[in-house]
């Protein structure tokens, strides 16, 4: 007699057993990388707000004499080295006076500049820095001497 080889059986208790780790292994890891992809996108969103609020508030410093006196040609200069320094980063810049007229602008033509113009409206009437809902989007009045 030969040796015979037993094949498992499909419904075998063996079978059903490592089917089942088989799956379940599979929800966690399926589980855990969305959830991982989730935390990771909320992350970098808020890293991305974050330095638009510092950078914003450091640009708005700087132009402040600028926009004060009208000096347009420097108002246009810084505005074009923030958006050339964030490679990309930064869409539209405009700088707005206290009687809310747009002083200098420059944009990449992706984003509308009247809904910065009413950010930078709601800005100037409450003092202070205003942010849109989404969070990208961020107005910032200056200030320069006693006035």
């Amino acid at each position: 007699m030969s040796p015979s080889v037993e094949t498992p059986r499909l419904n075998s208790i063996f079978i059903k057993i490592a089917a089942a780790l088989v799956l379940s292994v599979g929800i966690v890891i399926g589980t855990l990388s969305v959830l991982n992809w989730f935390t990771l996108m909320g992350l970098v969103d808020t890293q991305i707000r974050n330095q638009a609020q510092s950078n914003t508030a450091a640009l708005a410093r700087q132009v402040s004499g600028a926009i004060r006196f009208a000096r347009i040609d420097a108002i246009d200069e810084q505005l074009a080295a923030q958006m050339a320094d964030a490679e990309g980063a930064v869409r539209t810049v405009i700088a707005v006076s206290a009687d809310g007229a747009t002083v200098a602008s420059v944009a990449d033509g992706t984003s509308t500049q009247s809904e910065l113009q009413a950010l930078a409206q709601r800005a100037i009437a409450s003092g202070g820095q205003v942010t849109s809902e989404d969070g990208f989007s961020i107005a910032v009045p200056t200030f320069f001497g006693e006035d």
